[in-house]
């Protein structure tokens, strides 16, 4: 397949030559230009050489002019207010299906198209998804870009479907590539080279990943898993494995204890759920003794959040407090501590008052 892509691309850029000869048209170095010539060009095989062009001419980008390309993205390539105001003035006075496919047209940005044609060049897919992880990280101090992220966003929520998702369980035969990228992506609890990620794939620990077709070995979520005896109540002793049980027929307990989106262009395309209850349902074939499943995961922010209330809980104190193994939780302060942390969920950040960080409990705290 990849040999006949290659054939058709190359017949195209022929195309594309021949075509840039008979007009005496040189080609293009801008690559808005370019990306004007993808939205209008007939013909598949040279339409995909051209493809294959814009998304290179991209990707030699450097941030200023990623910027430059996003901005023009806004400005040149979005709907047409008028033709929308037309259109929905026909759909008005006679709402018709032609006339509703008619407003339809013209409620959609040209860029949404154009993205659609840069998909079809070769490993195209991930590079939109870097793509919009680059946009993202400019949309704090250029809002103005937000209607072309919602529009790449859109498409991600179609081509990244549930039912293009691939499960596969990651252990210590999968390719070298891959588990390269479970290493890179772990953002939970950090996987500390090749030994560390070996012991989290054996002896009672599961990882398990989505993939895409078009993204065949770059996971887009990975969730990691550990059977125990009973309900652990401290995150160092799974990763550690300093509490291992004697016998497997005590294990009843699955632990998911870290979960990892690879891809910052990929927010707000929802994964997590899909993959937590497919694996809940592959986890009980495997092992179907088990009878609890858990989480043992940090809760970003609440930490500092905790620290700048200065209430009567020592934020050092307390770290002390849950780095012991089987620590007692009926201690005053270990209660009030999850009811402020029940609050912090509940009001504070459930609701966007406090920002998401990078910062987490320390290990022993159970949600």
């Amino acid at each position: 397949m990849a040999g006949l892509l290659g054939s058709v691309i190359n017949a195209g850029r022929g195309i594309l030559a021949r075509r840039r000869q008979a007009t005496a048209q040189a080609p293009s170095g801008d690559l808005l230009a370019k990306c004007k010539q993808l939205l209008h060009h007939r013909g598949e095989a040279s339409g995909l050489a051209l493809a294959c062009e814009v998304i290179a001419d991209y990707q030699a980008l450097d941030v200023a002019n990623q910027l430059l390309f996003f901005e023009a993205l806004a400005r040149e390539f979005d709907a047409d207010s008028d033709a929308i105001v037309t259109a929905a003035g026909h759909y008005k006075d006679n709402p018709s299906p032609d006339q509703l496919a008619t407003l339809a047209r013209a409620v959609e940005a040209p860029r949404v198209k154009l993205f659609r044609r840069m998909n079809m060049a070769p490993d195209a897919t991930a590079v939109l998804v870097k793509m919009r992880g680059s946009l993202l990280s400019l949309l704090p101090e250029h809002p103005e870009l937000q209607r072309v992220d919602s529009d790449l966003k859109h498409q991600f929520i179609s081509w990244f479907n549930r039912g293009f998702l691939e499960l596969r369980a990651i252990d210590w035969n999968s390719p070298a590539a891959v588990l390269e990228r479970i290493i890179q992506y772990e953002s939970v609890h950090a996987i500390q080279g090749w030994e560390d990620l070996r012991s989290r794939l054996k002896e009672h620990r599961m990882c398990f990943a989505f993939f895409h077709p078009a993204m065949p070995d770059d996971p887009l979520v990975f969730v990691e898993v550990a059977l125990t005896a009973g309900v652990p109540d401290a995150i160092a002793p799974l990763i550690d494995k300093t509490a291992e049980p004697s016998r497997e027929r005590d294990l009843d307990t699955v632990v998911f204890y870290s979960i990892s989106n690879c891809h910052p262009g990929l927010a707000g395309v929802s994964f997590g759920n899909f993959l937590i209850k497919q694996v809940v349902e592959e986890v009980g074939k495997r092992y179907p003794q088990t009878k609890r499943y858990v989480t043992l995961s940090p809760v970003p922010g609440f930490c500092r959040w905790l620290a700048e209330r200065q209430d009567d809980i020592d934020i050092h104190e307390l770290r002390s407090l849950a780095k012991v193994q089987g620590a007692d939780t009926t201690d005053a302060r270990w209660e009030a501590t999850l009811a402020l942390c029940a609050q912090y969920l509940v009001q504070e950040r459930a609701h966007g008052i406090w920002p998401s960080t990078r910062g987490t409990l320390p290990s022993g705290e159970r949600r």
